[in-house]
């Protein structure tokens, strides 16, 4: 489990953050962003190869994650066969296809 201090000093880890998000703190999602950002950025560079694409890529994951986190289960992460892994994988496959990607 990753754990993080957040700006009050609160140790708040990343299933604590979803939990909280799903009750309406928005501040949660802020966390769970600044937790995975270089996380997955890294993933959809290492598909896209090209940095502006892979920065795209990546928001979009998080614009994803932001609108279906209610469906997630508080022990989700980002490892590798998890919804939000998978999900990243599909949407830097989908935009190397669109852009006459590496797929």
């Amino acid at each position: 489990m990753r754990d993080l201090k957040s700006r009050t000093g609160v140790v708040l880890s990343v299933d604590k953050a979803i939990r909280l998000f799903n009750q309406g703190d928005a501040k949660a999602f802020e966390f769970i962003y600044r937790s995975y950002r270089e996380f997955v950025h890294r993933i959809c560079l290492r598909m896209l190869r090209d940095p502006v694409e892979a920065e795209d890529a990546a928001q979009d994951v998080f614009a994803c994650v932001f609108c279906k986190i209610n469906t997630f289960e508080a022990n989700q992460r980002f490892h590798r066969g998890s919804t939000a892994w998978q999900r990243t994988s599909f949407l830097c496959a989908s935009a190397g296809t669109n852009t006459g990607g590496f797929l």
